[in-house]
């Protein structure tokens, strides 16, 4: 079996080494995004001699390359993974989708959450996973010796990712070191609490220097940096109702975490989040995640 993979680069270039390092029966190749006119036309010989088109990334509107793929007769499948799902709903206002596209196209996604929005726009997504931690799992490091907060910010999308609860909550707790990567800059003004990191490399000191960890933006797929951080044995508080993270949708119940947590760390009875490193181990260890990926591909060919 001979499947090309595309979509996300950073995605697809990892799958496509972690595939043929696990699955040495079939041959995986990655799919280059057509930037020109030359790219469009080795894509169309790429197709040729392949069984399975794999896109990390998801769409309903009207694609040339997904529908060459389906012409040639091939089996494509459509990894959702947070943005695009937004996009199709939003889409799906004002348009109806292709009928081929949900009949001929197998459909995956991460989370129930996503597979519920999906299903709304009248898409039957199976659950898989695409990513892998066990190469961020090594022997735990205990908390700081000091209380802090990590987040994640999106560069031009600071309100979407919850810097206004960020700011409110630093205001509450000016105790609270709180730290935020993705942006090295705001606006607006914001407490002396809250550091603005900008892009960093070593993102598992900045999980190991923390003692919870917050992603609240107002939607998204699996985020992988709150696998990253169960991984660290760090508690997370989390936008989404996932296992072993702390659902958190609303301010009043933000803040009242961060009380009770702060509170047991400066008591000495706080522990490191062990159930959720373990989650983490059982569910997205390369065999578990690989293996069902693979299997898709052997039920989808």
């Amino acid at each position: 079996m001979k499947v090309l993979i595309g979509g996300l680069p950073y995605f697809a270039k990892k799958l496509v080494h972690s595939l043929s390092d696990f699955d040495k029966t079939n041959s995986y190749k990655y799919l280059e995004p057509n930037v020109n006119i030359g790219s469009k036309i080795r894509t169309i010989f790429k197709l040729v001699p392949v069984d399975i088109i794999y896109f990390i990334w998801g769409t309903i509107e009207v694609n040339k390359l997904t529908d060459l793929a389906l012409l040639m007769k091939k089996k494509v499948i459509l990894h959702w993974v947070g943005t695009d799902v937004t996009n199709a709903v939003n889409y799906h206002k004002d348009h109806s989708i292709k009928q081929r596209y949900i009949e001929t196209i197998t459909h995956l996604c991460e989370v129930p959450w996503i597979q519920n929005e999906l299903g709304q726009i009248g898409i039957s997504a199976q659950i898989a996973q695409i990513a892998t931690f066990d190469d961020m799992i090594s022997e735990l490091q205990l908390f700081p010796t000091k209380f802090s907060i990590l987040s994640y910010i999106g560069k031009g999308y600071e309100e979407f990712y919850g810097i206004e609860k960020l700011i409110k909550l630093a205001k509450d707790f000016p105790s609270i070191e709180i730290r935020i990567v993705g942006i090295d800059d705001y606006f607006k003004p914001i407490p002396e609490n809250i550091k603005l990191l900008g892009w960093t490399k070593n993102m598992p000191e900045q999980y190991n220097n923390c003692v919870l960890y917050l992603r609240l933006p107002e939607h998204d797929g699996l985020g992988f940096s709150v696998l990253e951080a169960l991984a660290n044995g760090r508690y997370v508080g989390y936008s989404y109702n996932f296992e072993n993270t702390i659902y958190i949708d609303n301010y009043s119940k933000l803040k009242d975490v961060v009380g009770f947590l702060y509170g047991e760390f400066n008591n000495g009875s706080l522990d490191l989040n062990c159930e959720g490193v373990k989650f983490v181990k059982e569910r997205f260890n390369r065999n578990t995640v690989l293996g069902e990926l693979t299997k898709k591909f052997r039920e989808t060919s």
